[in-house]
């Protein structure tokens, strides 16, 4: 205790006469101090607090006749009470509303930290609604599609909305089961026109590869509502695949082709990291690294403000999703060189992952992020060299007479009270993992 009190406690020895500093003189709280005077000379601080005055508690009549006296007085300062502020509570200082007189490094801790605490559901409803803002790209009719909805029957039990597209060019062709997963902020038929594009390219540069595309909307994604988690998504896309399959044949059985972009590429790896038995081949558009990676680094680097809270996001580890897949499973990662939203260097960072003993990587000089069709035709050589070592692996296929009936899509706006509901039952999930 003595030692504290030597740590905590100022004790100088002031002659008569003027001190040479301002005061609140009823609390004994120095305020100013005055160059030259013998408070300066001492060491006296501003925000140092008079304790006593040669052993007798301060009073501020009692320094009165020191001062005003003819002989040396002991002063004792108490240095624990300095502060900042100027703010009476009860007849002492606060610090910015924190409570009783404290050192200004304590406050100001104290106060980044409520700050940092009270700012985190904030911090994470933002990102959340930054990173999975749902489909603003809306639906529109995709000829030669029709509704193939499926059951999240690994979850909740939801019905969830999705479409099937046969790609053929001869009636009851050999057909592959394709599952694609659209970019963020697209609904079924955004991925529905990608995966066209891909398939009828391969099937047009190599006319011997027939297709029934099998695309959808992520939970949270109108027409699918629900609260968007990476276990959620994955569960759904598993789901998603087992339907696939047995809407292309009748059975679980064979293996499926797998393709994504940008965060459909996210949900891609780590739907064939769950399912690798069931996967034929894996093709990747503009993947991330991690989710946490591509927000930090996104709008040139701007997302690291965000970084203090970046534990709040998921992690979406592609790098370690694609090197637990199986060697012998076909992997082609397609990169965009002049990609602004997810930069190359973590596409290839995938790729370099991959332990797969039949890869491809392809770079698209001068291609920004959706240019999915320029990457494909200018690539077509090494993507058709992709699907004819997936092709192999597919096993058992599926007929389909003709282009099948157009079915026009919908759009059906997720339920903003539904969402919110999801949202506040999310969040103490959120903070207890």
């Amino acid at each position: 205790m003595a030692r504290e009190a030597e740590c905590t406690t100022f004790s100088v020895t002031f002659g008569p006469g003027e001190m040479g500093i301002d005061a609140d003189w009823e609390l004994g709280r120095v305020t100013r101090v005055y160059s030259g005077g013998q408070a300066e000379r001492h060491g006296l601080k501003v925000g140092m607090v008079f304790k006593s005055i040669d052993s007798t508690i301060y009073d501020e009549n009692l320094l009165d006749e020191k001062i005003e006296g003819n002989m040396d007085y002991e002063v004792t300062l108490d240095l624990r009470d300095q502060c900042f502020c100027r703010r009476k509570i009860q007849g002492r200082y606060c610090c910015l509303r924190c409570g009783p007189v404290i050192a200004r490094w304590k406050c100001w801790s104290m106060c980044c930290i409520i700050s940092y605490i009270l700012a985190c559901p904030l911090i994470f409803f933002a990102m959340h609604f930054l990173q999975y803002p749902g489909n603003f790209e809306g639906d529109f009719h995709i000829k030669g599609a029709t509704r193939s909805n499926y059951v999240a029957s690994r979850s909740d039990g939801k019905h969830m909305q999705g479409m099937k597209l046969p790609i053929t060019s001869v009636n009851n062709s050999k057909q592959a089961p394709v599952i694609f997963f659209g970019g963020n902020g697209q609904g079924m038929s955004g991925a529905a026109r990608d995966a066209e594009m891909l398939l009828i390219n391969i099937m047009t540069a190599t006319n011997a590869f027939q297709f029934q595309a099998f695309p959808t909307a992520y939970r949270g994604y109108a027409p699918n509502s629900g609260w968007v988690t990476q276990a959620g998504l994955t569960t759904d896309a598993m789901d998603f695949l087992d339907h696939a399959l047995n809407s292309t044949h009748g059975s679980q059985d064979g293996r499926a082709l797998l393709a994504g972009w940008s965060m459909g590429a996210g949900v891609a790896m780590q739907l064939a990291a769950a399912r690798p038995d069931k996967i034929a081949g894996l093709i990747v558009f503009s993947p991330w690294s991690t989710l946490r990676t591509e927000s930090l680094n996104i709008a040139g680097g701007l997302g690291h403000l965000i970084w203090p809270w970046i534990w709040l996001s998921e992690i979406w580890d592609s790098v370690a999703a694609v090197s637990s897949l199986p060697a012998d499973i076909p992997v082609a990662v397609i990169s965009a060189g002049h990609d602004l939203v997810i930069p190359n260097w973590e596409h290839r960072r995938v790729f370099e992952a991959s332990k797969a003993s039949h890869k491809w990587w392809i770079p698209t000089p001068g291609a920004g992020h959706g240019d999915l069709n320029l990457e494909v035709s200018q690539n077509i050589d090494q993507v058709s060299q992709w699907m004819q070592a997936s092709w192999e692996r597919v096993q058992v296929f599926g007929k389909c007479k003709g282009n099948g009936t157009s079915d026009p899509h919908l759009e059906v706006a997720s339920s903003w009270p539904g969402l919110l509901g999801d949202a506040l039952a999310q969040l103490p999930i959120t903070f207890m993992t």
